[in-house]
């Protein structure tokens, strides 16, 4: 009997795929040892190896809520290892009464990890109501920081 090569072809493909089975089968441990868990990574810095701190300034949550980040302006804003601070102003140009967050975000620009932050809330804000703010934080590693401004109005919950 004479076989075709197709047949061929496909005996060696499963002879090669009953070889690679018994190996893989081989490479398992014996059914009497306990399997042992792989150590858990180590948490991974971003490419800028900066790590965010675990604790930030919490940002209170909005309902209804609706960026701002036109109306506000930052005047002044520090970026240097130690105490920093921001400022500017905030306008309700809304017709209704609302509550404003302004965060201020100091990041390493390459990753965009946040380093610190600040946050200012005005309650209860009237209609067309301009309002000073000023957040303060502490940037503890000694590498480049920006200052990313963010604004939101609505009401904080709770």
């Amino acid at each position: 009997m004479k076989i075709s090569g197709r047949s061929r072809d496909l005996g060696a493909a499963a002879a090669g795929l009953a070889l690679l089975v018994a190996t893989l089968a081989g490479c398992s441990g014996a059914k009497d040892e306990p399997a042992q868990e792989a150590p858990a990574p180590a948490p991974a810095a971003s490419s800028t190896g900066v790590i965010s701190p675990p604790k930030l300034v919490t940002v209170p949550t909005l309902t209804k809520e609706k960026g701002i980040v036109s109306d506000t302006t930052m005047t002044g804003c520090t970026a240097a290892k130690g105490p920093v601070e921001a400022t500017g102003t905030v306008k309700n140009s809304s017709d209704d009464s609302s509550d404003i967050v302004v965060v201020v975000s100091w990041i390493v620009p390459q990753g965009s990890d946040v380093v610190a932050r600040g946050v200012a809330v005005v309650k209860d804000a009237e209609p067309g109501s301009s309002h000073d703010w000023k957040v303060s934080s502490d940037v503890k590693i000694d590498q480049q920081v920006q200052c990313v401004l963010s604004a939101r109005r609505g009401s904080i919950k709770g």
